[in-house]
């Protein structure tokens, strides 16, 4: 199988689309939002989350033995899932209860203020732990139903139209009931039609080295929807089709190592460790609001950097004494609970 640096590339750039959503959140949160500083970029970085998605099938696609290959990797995923559960769930009550009692709530009451953050919503959309680890929850599950279709013998196209229309079902649900939270964030049916996606570009070897350019005006045209009335079920369409067409770009161009494809390999490490400095950040500010960045570019440009940066220094170590360690404890019971799922 030949390396895709394509695909590495955008992953990296992806990365830091997501980082930029968390990071310039406030500015629509606090009302500080314009056309300028927000509206004309932010969703474009949409394009991240369902890139990623599609990646892992067009790589699952290009494996021998897909049924294999996908069983080990849904104990990848799930392991890691359920580590860092238990990370975010530590750091958020080791962060949370100190800044309550710091505003005045008692030990006990900090203590039961952190409980009612959680809740069964959030267990089922897979943000128990912290809100970015949907991805990882949601792509468990796209990978388990992919796996039970391709076990089934489903042709590509096939899984294609079943995807479609768990994708069109979790919309409408999504459309009838804004407050259904158990597809925050489009959930796993926004992660199986993004992920079969990159499966039949690699499965029907589609290639087109014009998709870049047109991804980029598809992209656009979604950013142009999210401006619009009818943003919320057609623009979705769009975004989806973009990362679609931009598949059968890297599928023809998988170029060759750059500095920016060698960076992808922090890819995950970005995505999954960024979210810790915002929300000491953003606990610490709300403490003592001195403390925090009078300017909105330059907290955007600060926070951006050091977040990248703080990701990339601390994850090794992160890595060498927290999640192997307890990946080794986690990993023979939760691969017993995949093969009884596959």
């Amino acid at each position: 199988m030949t390396h895709n640096y394509a695909i590495d590339r955008i992953k990296f750039l992806a990365a830091m689309a997501v980082v930029l959503i968390h990071v310039t959140a406030f500015l629509e949160t606090e009302g500080l939002a314009t056309f300028a500083n927000y509206y004309w970029y932010r969703h474009l970085l949409n394009f991240a989350v369902p890139f990623f998605f599609a990646t892992t099938g067009y790589l699952v696609a290009q494996q021998k033995d897909t049924t294999s290959y996908l069983r080990r990797y849904l104990t990848k995923i799930l392991v890691m899932y359920v580590v860092f559960t238990l990370f975010y769930l530590v750091i958020d009550a080791f962060i949370f209860v100190p800044t309550s009692m710091a505003m005045g709530a008692s030990f006990p009451n900090a203590l039961l203020q952190y409980w009612h953050t959680l809740s069964w919503v959030k267990v089922g959309n897979g943000q128990i732990g912290h809100y970015h680890l949907w991805y990882l929850w949601a792509l468990f599950l796209a990978s388990l139903i992919l796996y039970w279709c391709v076990k089934r013998g489903w042709s590509p196209t096939q899984i294609v139209v079943g995807a479609v229309v768990i994708y069109l079902v979790g919309r409408w649900l999504i459309t009838v009931n804004l407050h259904w939270d158990l597809l925050a964030n489009g959930g796993f049916p926004k992660a199986l039609v993004s992920l079969v996606g990159g499966y039949y570009v690699a499965k029907r070897n589609l290639a087109w080295r014009g998709g870049l350019a047109t991804a980029l005006i598809i992209l656009f045209a979604y950013q142009a929807l999210s401006l619009s009335d009818i943003h919320f079920f057609a623009g979705e369409f769009v975004l989806i089709l973009a990362i679609w067409v931009l598949m059968t770009y890297v599928n023809a161009r998988p170029g060759k190592s750059s500095p920016l494809s060698r960076w992808a390999a922090y890819s995950m490490e970005i995505y999954l460790f960024h979210p810790i400095l915002l929300t000491i950040y953003s606990y610490s500010s709300n403490v003592d609001p001195n403390i925090e960045i009078q300017s909105h570019g330059w907290r955007v440009m600060l926070m951006t950097c050091t977040t990248v940066a703080v990701s990339i220094f601390l994850y090794p170590y992160f890595d060498r004494f927290y999640i192997q360690p307890v990946e080794k404890r986690l990993e023979p019971s939760l691969d017993l609970l995949v093969r009884k799922l596959t």
